[in-house]
């Protein structure tokens, strides 16, 4: 069982995504940024939960700089793949096409 919920296109991702349809038939986490239970109107957001795990990475990733030479943390802030992982969100919704 599931509700409707609008996801605008601006909450999809951290950057602009091409092309909306390749996300179609994919499941992804989203949290509610707006409920309005008189209009049943449901607005989500799948950036929010994005940019809360860039920061905790980046909080983890500084955490571990903590004793590191100043040569040594600048070499792995300026390295062009610190910091960069792939996203894996456990399945809550799966985005479908408006009929």
């Amino acid at each position: 069982m599931g509700v409707d919920a609008f996801l605008p296109g601006s909450q999809i991702a951290l950057r602009r995504v091409p092309n909306i349809d390749e996300l179609l038939g994919q499941s992804f986490e989203f949290k509610i940024i707006k409920l309005n239970k008189r209009r049943r109107n449901i607005v989500v957001s799948r950036r929010v939960l994005l940019e809360a795990e860039r920061k905790t990475k980046r909080e983890r990733a500084d955490e571990g700089a903590v004793g590191q030479s100043g040569a040594q943390r600048r070499r792995q802030e300026h390295h062009p793949t610190s910091g960069r992982s792939s996203i894996s969100a456990v399945s809550t919704a799966c985005c479908t096409s408006p009929t």
